[in-house]
């Protein structure tokens, strides 16, 4: 991913100092081996290229340690989908259901709290515990912590029929 600063945007330079430029040499081309660049563009501001690779977890491996935890922490029906083909906002979707109001807080602050530690923090984190219904977003993934009711109520499952199931515990 290349994040692009341009102090052209920020107001700095004026139209007639923007020039638009090829990918500079010190980025290299997209199959770098280095995986690290960065630099000034003279004209456009600061660039930066991140390696999403370096210590961060792929979209499925979030998922799956997200699985993972609520199961450790008795969640029931545990549905993992695959839903790259549906929708553009997430590839992934993890849903399961807290028997009670406490039983839903604990999965909620324990997926939050392992993944932060393995250096991945929420973008957001939606809903009440009294709501029945919590959301954790990953970006790549969505987090959906449901009570029995709400689940139900909502049908996800059904809703993402079409969703490749890519690992389910009852």
């Amino acid at each position: 991913m290349v994040l692009v600063f341009s102090l052209f945007e920020r107001g700095k330079l004026g139209k007639r100092d923007f020039t638009p430029l090829r990918r500079p040499p010190f980025l290299g081309n997209n199959s770098s081996s280095s995986g690290q660049g960065g630099g000034v563009f003279p004209a456009c501001g600061i660039i930066k290229e991140i390696n999403a690779g370096d210590s961060r977890l792929e979209g499925i491996d979030i998922a799956r340690r997200a699985v993972e935890i609520a199961s450790d922490k008795q969640a029931s029906n545990i549905l993992l989908l695959d839903v790259r083909d549906l929708c553009s906002f997430a590839d992934y979707f993890v849903i399961c259901t807290g028997d009670s109001q406490r039983q839903v807080r604990t999965i909620l602050d324990d997926i939050e709290l392992s993944l932060k530690r393995e250096g991945v923090p929420a973008h957001h984190r939606e809903g009440a515990v009294d709501s029945g219904w919590l959301l954790l977003d990953y970006g790549d993934v969505i987090v959906h912590i449901f009570s029995p009711e709400e689940r139900e109520y909502y049908n996800l499952d059904g809703l993402w029929s079409q969703a490749k199931p890519v690992l389910r515990v009852q």
